[in-house]
């Protein structure tokens, strides 16, 4: 009997030193991890910048050297830079243990660029003016106004649409309001485009319509195309 109790104290002081352990190694992993050097940020990485530079993509991540990986909120810190940096479209954050941070970063794409005083500005797909040149890009010329969003847009959803063919003979692109976009040609004629709604439909009424003679083209209301 006193030779089962002895036992049945070992076992329990061996399951006591086994949970001690294992609570020391778990406190020992949430230190090394969660507050140590060890484990902590020497060296962030940029890669996809090309309009902007990695120092600029850097600075507005805002990452602490010597802070923990752990700590790092990678959706703080992708929006710090898509607030700070207009050229960017998408980043992504990752880790590289033990102590660096990668940003993948995705610029905006040209569609068209709009003359501000002396310089150009560049507008994506999705009507952000973000990026500004002294000399011309190789892109088409709107006269937008770069202050009316919901215009850049639709020209952009007008100019991504352009099937080649057509795309190839636009010289410049021209709206005073949503219901004027205007494509002229580099063979002088005008295409009257009227608004970004029902572009599918403009396009294919507009490849037989360049076919009559004239110098306007109006497809804004493409059931009832004219020619002049």
């Amino acid at each position: 009997m006193a030779k089962q109790t002895l036992i049945s104290q070992g076992r329990r002081r061996l399951r006591s030193l086994i949970v001690v352990l294992v609570v020391l190694v778990i406190g020992l992993v949430v230190w090394l991890v969660g507050f140590s050097s060890a484990l902590a940020l020497q060296r962030v990485e940029v890669r996809g910048a090309e309009l902007v530079t990695a120092s600029d993509v850097i600075t507005a991540a805002n990452l602490e050297i010597g802070r923990p990986m752990i700590q790092i909120r990678s959706l703080d810190v992708g929006s710090r830079i898509l607030a700070a940096i207009p050229e960017v479209a998408t980043v992504d954050v990752s880790r590289q243990w033990p102590k660096t941070v990668v940003l993948q970063i995705t610029e905006r794409q040209i569609v068209f660029q709009v003359v501000v005083h002396r310089g150009y500005s560049w507008v994506s797909s999705d009507g952000v003016v973000f990026h500004s040149t002294t000399k011309p890009a190789d892109a088409l010329i709107a006269a937008v106004s770069p202050n009316d969003g919901p215009l850049l847009r639709d020209v952009a959803s007008v100019i991504v649409a352009l099937p080649e063919w057509l795309g190839q003979q636009v010289q410049t692109i021209s709206a005073a309001t949503k219901d004027s976009i205007t494509l002229k040609l580099s063979d002088k004629r005008q295409v009257i485009w009227g608004s970004a709604e029902e572009t599918e439909l403009k396009i294919q009424v507009i490849e037989q319509l360049l076919t009559i003679p004239g110098h306007y083209y109006d497809i804004s209301a493409p059931t009832n195309p004219a020619v002049r």
